[in-house]
């Protein structure tokens, strides 16, 4: 006797089923990790997101799409996923990447962009994001409900605040007491130290290699200003990480250390603020860009360019010398990304290369221009 059962019923039940549980999963993995963080890290990365989507979005909203567009596009997804990265919001992560991929043949092909597409594929960005934003209201984070428009907080000292007692006890003055409730508002670099050790931490296992980063802060920034330079100070780091630094076992043949080191410095002088970020890796490779450069139709083969012309290409769009692209690099958007931030924020980007002993990127920006932001 032969029995003929229908399963069609039974596999579409499997199938939900197995949907449920991935969905549960990734829940309970977002709800662990906003319970985890640093409240100022997470709605530090909420204000930059929101104003990361509110450019794009504004930006894919144009009917007519060409490359310039889409570079744009690019790099502020590129910069979200960096953050997203960092704070170990997979999710985030995995569908800022999907859509880097879809821009990535844009990039190539403009031509066939379309703007309900791109839009479609900034939607998925935005439902994710709407996710986190959920949890962090439904668990009532920092006491009160979060909305998009991102509560700002700032870290104060307890002896901060008996100085300025103090202070206004011995002045009376009360332009005086405005001007030191204005220097709360301004935050150390080095209040982001925990996350980029962790960022280290993770990349250097996954990278297989060693590195240890030192942060120091000669002075405070204003709070907008720190924000938006958390996702330009993510990237450089992880530049220097993937590309600069050596894996232990080649700094050992190199005479080095096999423990690479990251610095960052922040002084305010001649009106500016000035970080560096430098590491004693194997430096900028000038030859290795000009070959990129060439395959890629960027410069001519009979060009004459100097060594600090060669260097200055990696911050062009699409410019990688990575020949596989990962969830960390490959794309040649990151640099290009943070030099896009700097100049918005009416500063400058250089870098200083030595060709197997490091690299130094050196941002500065205007500080009477921006104390007003705080």
């Amino acid at each position: 006797m032969i029995v003929i059962e229908d399963v069609t019923e039974q596999r579409l039940l499997e199938k939900q089923l197995s949907e449920a549980r991935k969905e549960y999963e990734s829940n309970l993995e977002l709800l662990n990790n906003v319970m985890n963080l640093n409240s100022s890290e997470l709605f530090s990365f909420l204000q930059e997101c929101d104003h990361i989507m509110e450019t794009v979005e504004s930006i894919s909203s144009n009917s007519e799409i060409d490359n310039d567009t889409v570079n744009k596009i690019f790099r502020g997804v590129h910069s979200l996923k960096g953050g997203a990265s960092t704070l170990n919001f997979s999710n985030l992560s995995e569908i800022a990447h999907t859509v880097e991929d879809y821009l990535d043949d844009l990039r190539r092909e403009t031509e066939s962009a379309d703007s309900k597409d791109i839009k479609s594929k900034v939607a998925d960005i935005k439902n994710e994001l709407n996710n986190i934003y959920s949890v962090v209201n439904r668990f009532n984070i920092q006491k009160h409900s979060h909305t998009p428009d991102v509560e700002k907080t700032v870290t104060i000292n307890i002896s901060d605040l008996d100085s300025i007692r103090i202070q206004l006890d011995e002045t009376r003055d009360p332009n005086i007491g405005i001007s030191l409730i204005e220097d709360l508002k301004m935050i150390p670099l080095n209040q982001c130290e925990a996350t980029l050790q962790n960022m280290v931490m993770d990349l250097t296992e996954k990278l297989d290699k060693k590195a240890a980063l030192t942060i120091t802060s000669e002075c405070k920034l204003p709070y907008e200003l720190f924000n938006r330079l958390s996702n330009p100070l993510i990237h450089l780091v992880r530049n220097s990480l993937d590309h600069g630094i050596e894996s232990a076992s080649e700094r050992e043949k190199k005479g080095k250390n096999d423990i690479a080191t990251i610095m960052i410095k922040s002084e305010e002088k001649d009106d500016q603020y000035v970080i560096s970020i430098e590491d004693d890796g194997q430096g900028i490779q000038a030859e290795k860009v000009k070959d990129v450069a060439l395959k890629k139709n960027l410069i001519k083969p009979d060009a004459d360019m100097s060594e600090e012309e060669l260097i200055d290409l990696i911050f062009h769009p699409g410019l990688s010398t990575k020949n596989v692209v990962t969830e960390i690099s490959g794309r040649g958007v990151g640099l290009d990304s943070v030099k896009h931030t700097i100049e918005e924020l009416g500063g400058s980007l250089e870098v200083k290369n030595k060709k197997d002993f490091g690299t130094v990127f050196i941002i500065k920006i205007p500080s009477l221009a921006n104390k007003g932001a705080a």
